[in-house]
């Protein structure tokens, strides 16, 4: 009796992880198709540029930069590379230096958001002063 509800517990967890993939795989092709149609739509444009910007003034904060020293290099359709200067330190609060970091983003339409997808480039900026 035991092992026929472990098995049965087994299988509705089989049926939850399948179905919680099918869910997934639709979305992820909604999104790439809202992607191959996102510079048709002026609207789209708007939403994913506003979205960006909003990215980049968070992505400043957290690091401590200026708001000219937070991006955009390039934007297509759903994909965009970034710059962000920030300065760093140690445990100990002790200034590292200055870093640029090149970013490459992925914009998901259908949430209205940017995603980190790598670090392009990561490089020191010698020669520029640590700022507090």
């Amino acid at each position: 009796m035991g092992d026929a509800k472990r098995f049965r517990g087994l299988r509705e967890i089989v049926w939850a992880v399948a179905g919680l993939t099918i869910v997934a795989a639709v979305l992820w092709s909604i999104d790439s198709r809202s992607c191959a149609t996102l510079d048709e739509d002026q609207d789209q444009v708007g939403s994913r540029d506003s979205a960006l910007l909003v990215e980049l003034d968070e992505r400043c904060k957290r690091g401590g930069a200026l708001p000219h020293e937070c991006v955009a290099v390039g934007v297509e359709q759903c994909r965009a590379k970034v710059r962000v200067r920030e300065r760093r330190g140690d445990e100990h609060g002790e200034a590292l230096g200055t870093f640029e970091t090149t970013l490459a983003m992925r914009y998901s339409p259908l949430l209205g958001q940017w995603f980190e997808v790598e670090v392009l480039d990561r490089k020191q900026i010698l020669g520029l002063p640590n700022r507090e």
